[in-house]
């Protein structure tokens, strides 16, 4: 059988990790879509991913904060430690935040014209535009659920390390020490809501509703 995670595409695989990536991020974005593939409605989307016809390249990031999709090169960047806690006290995991982005992608795939009307039509309800709206409470929400995981009900959140892609428990101070080489975030922040510059375009899971200094 084919493995979705392959670093070219001879075969027709359809979702790429960069070759650039280390070992590592490698082995937790496998770890994560084993996780994500326990859910109904998660393996529904990678499957519908790796039947696709375009090709979805996934990157790794340092920044917490930098978990995001870009639609004109069709990236998912993630960090494998980037754990949100949510407004009303809940959590979700790394794992989470890469379906979110994925939901992004496929939507993308599917309908551009229409993901692109959703962007434009900005909300005053805390998701920022009605895209994130829909993906919020579609396919992040309906994986959150069949997970246990915490759910949303607007576009924000605050970022922090967890012990692994597919965990909320955070990172001790003595954790984060010892593992400083491989986990430690860039000390720079993104904005939560997709933004627009003169290259690309992005797309990001996260808003901070307390904004880091």
């Amino acid at each position: 059988a084919n493995n979705p995670l392959k670093y070219s595409d001879p075969d027709g695989t359809r979702i790429v990790i960069s070759s650039k990536s280390r070992v590592s991020f490698k082995n937790d974005v496998r770890r994560a879509f084993r996780y994500l593939k326990k859910s109904p409605t998660g393996s529904r989307l990678i499957g519908t991913l790796e039947q696709s016809s375009r090709i979805i390249r996934i990157e790794e990031t340092r920044d917490l904060s930098g978990v995001e999709f870009s639609p004109d090169d069709l990236t998912v960047t993630w960090h494998p430690r980037s754990a949100l806690k949510v407004k009303n006290g809940g959590r979700q995991t790394p794992a989470l935040g890469l379906a979110h982005e994925l939901g992004h992608a496929e939507k993308r795939i599917r309908n551009a014209r229409e993901e692109d009307r959703d962007f434009e039509q900005k909300l005053r309800n805390g998701y920022h535009n009605l895209a994130e709206k829909k993906i919020i409470r579609g396919v992040e929400y309906k994986i959150a659920k069949e997970l246990n995981e915490a759910t949303r009900t607007d576009h924000e959140g605050s970022e922090y390390l967890a012990t692994s892609p597919t965990s909320t428990q955070p990172f001790s101070s003595r954790a984060k020490q010892s593992n400083r080489k491989n986990l430690q975030p860039r000390q720079t922040t993104r904005p939560g809501a997709r933004t627009t510059s003169t290259k690309k375009k992005k797309m990001t899971r996260p808003t901070n509703f307390k904004p880091r200094a």
